[in-house]
Parts: structure tokens; sequence; C-alpha cells
């Protein structure tokens, strides 16, 4: 498992995550919450699809589940 995930700004409301190879889902912002979308076979895709009130509260919850750091990726 990567020690470091990235995230980009993609669509309006919506962070596309990244183990540094693929795509391992996004975090989408829904109203005035933020959802985290696993992509299928990632390693995110065992988390519970659960809303949060923040999008670093939902970065926070990626990084307790990969024990992994998110950070922007470099442009």
């Amino acid at each position: 498992m990567p020690d470091t995930l990235y995230f980009t700004s993609g669509s309006e409301g919506r962070w596309e995550l990244s183990d540094g190879e693929k795509q391992i889902g996004h975090i989408e912002q829904i109203g005035l919450e933020f959802t985290i979308r696993p992509a299928a076979g990632s390693i995110l895709e065992t988390m519970q699809s659960l809303s949060y009130p923040s999008k670093q509260e939902a970065v926070e919850a990626i990084e307790m589940h990969t024990d992994a750091i998110c950070k922007p990726i470099a442009q």
C-alpha cells in the first residue's frame, strides 16, 4: 500500500484521488456534505459510505483507512 495518496480538483465539487499510479476514487460535495466514492477494486473499496461535514474530515477518514498521507498533486 502506498504511503502517500494524491488528490486533484476535478469537476466542480469533486476531488479525484490517486495512489500515484491509478485513480482510486473521489471525494464529492453534495450540498453541504462530502462523500467518498471509492473506485471498484481500489484500497478505498472497503470504506463505509459516510458523509462528512468538510472535505478535510473526508481526507482524514481516508488517511485513517489507508494509513497514508493525502496531499494535493503537484501540478
